[in-house]
C-alpha cells in the first residue's frame, strides 16, 4: 500500500518524499519545542525578576530595611546625647550645692526660712 502525500497541490508518492516530509515535520516539531522552551524561559526570568525585586527579601524590602535602620541609628545617637546630658546633670546635683538650691527654688518653688517669694508674670 502506497502512501500519498499532498504538498502544495502536488502529488508525492515515493518513500523518499515521505521521509523528506516526515523530517520536515520533525523539524517543525523541534522548532515548536524550542519556541515553547524559550517562552517558558522568558516567563521564568520574568518571575525571577519579580521575586528578586518585590519578594520578602527582595531589593525593595532591603532598601526599606536600610532606611529604617538609618532612622533607628539616628534615634540611638539622639538618645545617647540625652543620656549624657542627664548624667552631667546628675553629677552636677551631686557636686554643686548651688545647683541643688537653684533647682529647689525654680522647679520645686521652695524658699529659705524668712524669705518671701514674689511671682512676676
Amino acid at each position: 500500500m502506497k502512501r500519498i502525500l499532498y504538498k502544495v497541490g502536488t502529488k508525492i508518492g515515493s518513500s523518499k518524499a515521505i521521509d523528506n516530509a516526515l523530517s520536515k515535520k520533525g523539524i517543525m516539531m523541534v522548532v515548536v519545542k524550542h519556541s515553547i522552551m524559550r517562552a517558558f524561559f522568558v516567563i521564568e526570568v520574568f518571575v525571577f525578576c519579580l521575586v528578586y525585586l518585590l519578594g520578602t527579601q527582595g531589593i525593595v524590602r532591603v532598601k526599606q530595611l536600610q532606611r529604617e535602620n538609618s532612622k533607628l541609628e539616628q534615634e540611638i545617637i539622639l538618645l545617647k546625647q540625652e543620656v549624657n546630658i542627664l548624667e552631667q546633670e546628675i553629677i552636677s546635683w551631686q557636686t554643686n550645692i548651688f545647683h541643688k538650691e537653684k533647682i529647689a527654688r525654680e522647679q520645686l518653688q521652695m524658699a529659705r526660712k524668712n524669705e518671701q517669694v514674689y511671682y512676676i508674670g
